[in-house]
């Protein structure tokens, strides 16, 4: 596999700290998180994901994203609409996903619109699930959609329509 180790880092485990101060080329990282505008001297206000736990909030910003080392690396964002622009800027990815990008990784799952919570953890634990199985991620972005698709309580678009693979 092209991905050779992990480690898991969850809540307070997880900071802005211990992203910056590794290295992550070649990996997989699964932000299952929150995204927010957060102040900016000069932009004003920039997209973030929202990072640590209720009681030490910490939140990593496309500058400071765009900084780190995910060369081929794949990229999973479970975070509501984390394709969401800048408001000045009119290339295609100008947020979070293209920081991602500037750093490096190969390939980056992101929503397109706000996700409600019940269907999109169904939804990624699916996905995942068919990663774990060898599957490439387009393939199992299209198998996991036609499973939405069919299934009585998740059909309607709205449920399995905001997840896309950048490349």
């Amino acid at each position: 596999s092209r991905f050779l180790s992990s480690k898991k880092f969850l809540n307070a485990e997880f900071s802005k700290e211990v992203l910056m101060n590794r290295a992550y080329k070649n990996s997989i990282l699964h932000f299952a998180t929150h995204n927010a505008q957060v102040p900016n001297e000069i932009f004003g206000t920039l997209p973030a994901l929202i990072m640590g736990n209720k009681n030490q909030l910490d939140f990593l910003d496309i500058l400071s994203i765009s900084n780190l080392d995910f060369e081929n690396s794949f990229i999973i964002l479970a975070a509501c609409n984390t394709t969401e622009l800048l408001k000045e800027d009119t290339d295609a990815f100008s947020g979070i996903v293209k920081s991602f990008k500037l750093a490096g990784a190969q390939e980056i799952f992101a929503t397109r619109w706000e996700i409600e919570t019940k269907s999109s953890e169904k939804f990624v634990v699916s996905f995942l699930e068919k990663l774990a199985k060898g599957e490439n991620p387009g393939t199992a972005l299209h198998q996991t959609k036609l499973e939405f698709i069919k299934s009585r309580e998740f059909n309607h678009p709205i449920f399995w329509g905001a997840f896309t693979l950048v490349n």
